[in-house]
């Protein structure tokens, strides 16, 4: 069994929304849902179907598709899907998505670059981790502590990247 990560950039601050979802089924019941109850949102939604071995791809906008399968083309997970739409309508759509019957899981759903941790076992893959991969340089120093300073956010994006570090330190396969 390999490890390996893959990194989906984003600097045009984009809501990525990532995770599983029930078969193809996700395809129409996105569709649906941006052209019936959010037409005013453009979307992305790169998807891979294990079943036929392709990346499908749709959407209302050229650069969120092409975001959306920048990561979901690296990734034979079955039935992974990226969901991509400007920063602006985050919240509208979250809720939404969560109600569909195709959603059986969203790792992630964040405005920054994501990390995603991949194991390999002869071709079968399955998605280990996602990292949201903030940072900040607005580090308040404290002088009763290390974190004491740091906002909740900020040490829960530290904890996240000590742990995934000492996984991989940690890591022995037999």
């Amino acid at each position: 069994m390999r490890f390996q990560t893959l990194k989906i950039e984003n600097g045009n601050g984009y809501n990525i929304t990532a995770g599983l979802a029930a078969g193809s089924e996700i395809i129409p019941q996105i569709q649906d849902l941006f052209h019936t109850r959010l037409p005013h949102i453009d979307f992305g939604l790169a998807h891979f179907d294990r079943t036929a071995g392709v990346v499908r791809l749709i959407g209302t906008d050229d650069e969120l598709m092409r975001t959306a399968s920048l990561g979901a083309g690296h990734v034979t997970v079955i039935d992974f899907f990226i969901l991509v739409i400007h920063k602006k309508a985050e919240r509208d759509v979250l809720q939404f998505i969560r109600e569909l019957s195709s959603i059986r899981a969203i790792h992630i759903s964040t405005c920054n670059t994501i990390e995603m941790i991949i194991a390999d076992n002869d071709g079968q893959q399955d998605i280990v981790g996602m990292v949201d991969d903030y940072a900040t340089d607005n580090l308040q120093p404290s002088e009763t502590g290390s974190e004491k300073g740091l906002s909740l956010r900020e040490r829960i994006s530290g904890l996240k990247h000590r742990l995934v570090s000492d996984f991989f330190v940690n890591l022995k396969i037999m």
